[in-house]
């Protein structure tokens, strides 16, 4: 009896092991995140811009937009992470972008305890982020990429660094410096530069 019972056992660790284990697939996906829009509208909405690649370049890459809401940022970030199979990759995002209503404080304090996300991350600002993210990308694969093309483009064409980074809007803020960030603005399907503007405008 007691061998039939351990035969039996075996058996059943056996079939949970092959049914807990993921085969490796050459068509895996992964989301890298090029830019996280913040929007304030009856509670916080956070919208990531992915750009969905496969592991082994299986896939074409194509940006996608996922959008969750909850009363913080973290509860809606948490929110769209559960609409996709795959974690988000923050190391490659270009862009944090800030729509209305939203308080700058907030997201600095989030995106300082993201690991992933590094501090020369560029900073823009609009009136809908989710609305702009969802446009079609002009220069590359993703509009977050394209903004921040569009940031150094300007800066080189004033002959000036915005200060629009991270890093340096924490040391601004620290210093009790004027903080001014890139507004863009959407004009029926497209997006442009438009000025800098002191932030809380």
């Amino acid at each position: 009896m007691k061998r039939i019972a351990v035969v039996l056992l075996s058996f059943v660790f056996l079939l949970s092991g092959c049914a807990g284990t993921k085969p490796v697939s050459s068509k895996t996906e992964q989301y890298i995140v090029s830019a996280l829009g913040f929007d304030f509208d009856n509670g916080f909405k956070v919208s990531a811009e992915a750009v969905i690649v496969g592991t082994e370049g299986t896939s074409k890459a194509e940006a996608k937009v996922i959008t969750g809401r909850g009363e913080n940022i973290e509860k809606a970030f948490n929110e769209l992470s559960k609409k996709i199979s795959q974690p988000l990759l923050l190391s490659h995002c270009g862009l944090l972008l800030l729509g209305e209503g939203i308080n700058f404080e907030e997201v600095l304090e989030y995106a300082k305890k993201q690991r992933e996300i590094t501090l020369s991350v560029f900073l823009g600002v609009t009136d809908n982020a989710e609305a702009l993210l969802n446009l079609e990308a002009v220069s590359s694969i993703a509009i977050g990429y394209d903004i921040v093309g569009m940031i150094e483009q300007q800066e080189a064409l004033e002959g000036k660094n915005f200060k629009n980074r991270l890093y340096e809007i924490e040391a601004l803020g620290k210093r009790g410096k004027e903080i001014k960030l890139p507004f863009f603005i959407i004009e029926q399907e497209e997006f442009r530069f438009s000025e800098l503007r002191k932030l809380g405008e």
